[in-house]
């Protein structure tokens, strides 16, 4: 079973001495023109956007990604054919795949589905999970066309648990139907798996994000004005230029977490580890820091005021914020 790549590069080598053309990968023709120095190397490199942007593990197929975030395995249960809509037979076939009784392991888990492609047909396949230790399951629809690749997926049998499917990444979280709601203002995610998202300038403002997984996402930009992020995993999130004052990140994971030009105005940043955490020319105006960590750095450029609450519980100490540990 192949793992899906990145963008295919396409590019020529030619030969003037005999008028041979050789095609291949981008590294392929390096290899090919390095290795005949007399050749004169005419690359024209054609990036496949779209379709191809996912990556395909060979131009024949098409890789569906399915990641498991949950507590629980999935063991696949088999595919089957796609009946045909109007106007549209579904061929079915793979190049890979996981055996029926594959288990996808829990919380990190992923397998990968390469449905087979072919210019002016299209492929589909139903796939079925089972999740473990309950009596639900979850499908997923897979289909190729010469224009794209789509997917859709359900959970039957079992609450507490959703599914994405967004093209040729699918995945199974865990959360209520709420947690597929979209972004708005006090919008209730609490104890959702958000992971990987992408939040750019949302509006969740009074959101309830208490205990949300949200690491690896992008949240750019996004207005959470006093939304509750208490607990939150954000290892990894960017929320450069986020509006986040009077926020309430306590007990949060900001390991990793992009904050530049972040406006954390009466923000609640008690006993934060920002240690690894970048805030430069943050605002931090009337924001609470009290047992705050940092390293040198860590503040550079940003702004305090006299309102703001210092790692040691202080204040008072005007606009220059500390750059490294407890400073009064």
């Amino acid at each position: 079973m192949r793992r899906a790549r990145g963008p295919v590069i396409l590019c020529a080598v030619s030969n003037p001495a005999n008028g041979v053309t050789m095609m291949g990968s981008a590294n392929r023709c390096g290899r090919a023109a390095g290795s005949v120095r007399w050749f004169s190397a005419i690359v024209a490199c054609v990036l496949m956007g779209g379709l191809w942007a996912a990556g395909p593990a060979s131009a024949s197929s098409r890789g569906y990604l399915i990641h498991n975030y949950t507590d629980r395995d999935l063991r696949v249960v088999g595919a089957t054919s796609v009946a045909a809509d109007p106007g549209v037979f579904y061929h079915f076939g793979f190049e890979g795949r996981p055996h029926d009784g594959a288990v996808l392991k829990s919380r990190e888990g992923v397998q990968d589905w390469q449905l087979k492609y072919e210019f002016g047909r299209s492929y589909a396949a139903r796939l079925l999970y089972k999740i473990h230790g309950t009596d639900g399951s979850v499908a997923f629809r897979i289909q190729t066309s010469t224009t794209s690749n789509d997917s859709t997926c359900e959970i039957t049998g079992v609450s507490g648990y959703f599914c994405t499917a967004e093209g040729l990444v699918m995945s199974v979280r865990k959360g209520g139907p709420r947690c597929l709601a979209a972004p708005a203002d006090r919008i209730d995610w609490s104890g959702c798996d958000k992971r990987q998202s992408n939040l750019g300038g949302a509006h969740l403002q009074h959101a309830d994000l208490r205990r949300t997984n949200l690491s690896s996402s992008f949240l750019g930009k996004a207005r959470l004005q006093h939304a509750d992020l208490t607990g939150a995993d954000l290892r990894g999130a960017g929320l450069e230029e986020a509006q986040l004052q009077h926020a309430g990140l306590k007990g949060a994971d900001v390991r990793g977490t992009g904050l530049e030009d972040a406006q954390l105005q009466n923000a609640d940043l008690t006993g934060l580890d920002l240690s690894g955490t970048s805030l430069i020319r943050a605002n931090l105006d009337g924001a609470n820091l009290t047992g705050v960590k940092f390293f040198q750095y860590s503040l550079y450029k940003s702004h305090c005021s006299s309102q703001t609450t210092w790692p040691d519980g202080t204040r008072g100490h005007g606009v220059a914020c500390p750059t490294k540990g407890v400073r009064s």
